[in-house]
């Protein structure tokens, strides 16, 4: 394993260790190859869901969701990798905001359909939770504060998407949804290698 990926895993170690006061071991697992700038990564814990990432462990900031039931209730776990109970590495573009200028610009105006359409792998609501989670811990710096994440690997069980935005307004972090064929520029996906 190389070493730069060791100290990532040993930084998620640590957040869930701190935030969550869950202790993991993230040393013997599988990381997806994927070129260089696929150097983020997002360390999911064995059966660590939606809901426990959104509302478990320390607050590090504030947050607000549109329903007051518990995600993994309202989510489609059948769909995507929210549903996942296993341990596992997904690797994602180092962007700060999934809006103008972000790498991810192949995303640009694709709705959600038309991404599985297509077979992009992208993050599922609970990989997009626990990475702005992490950064905020590791750089108290905020994902997404002009523009939203949209995870068309996760699905409600109405069949809109979730979104994941920095309400700048409220100031705080903000789960909502969206239409699986809604399309705008500042509503981008982030592509994932799992």
């Amino acid at each position: 394993m190389k070493v730069i990926f060791l100290s990532i895993l040993i930084d998620w170690e640590r957040y869930f260790q701190e935030i969550h006061s869950l202790k993991t071991d993230f040393s013997g697992i599988y990381i997806p190859e994927a070129s260089d700038e696929f150097s983020w990564f997002i360390c999911r814990p064995e059966n660590f869901f939606a809901e426990r990432a959104f509302n478990g462990g320390k607050k590090l900031y504030g947050r607000m969701k549109l329903t007051d039931e518990s995600l993994d209730s309202v989510l489609d776990m059948s769909f995507g990798r929210d549903g996942k109970t296993e341990s596992y590495v997904v690797r994602v573009r180092p962007n700060w905001g999934a809006d103008w200028g972000a790498e991810d610009e192949e995303l640009i105006n694709l709705s959600a359909n038309q991404i599985v359409e297509k077979n992009i792998n992208t993050l599922c609501l609970t990989e997009r939770l626990l990475l702005g989670d992490f950064l905020y811990w590791k750089h108290k710096k905020h994902l997404d504060v002009y523009g939203w994440t949209l995870c068309p690997s996760s699905r409600y069980s109405y069949g809109y998407v979730p979104i994941v935005c920095w309400n700048r307004y409220y100031g705080k972090m903000h789960v909502h949804s969206y239409g699986p064929d809604h399309r705008f520029d500042y509503l981008r996906s982030r592509q994932a290698v799992s």
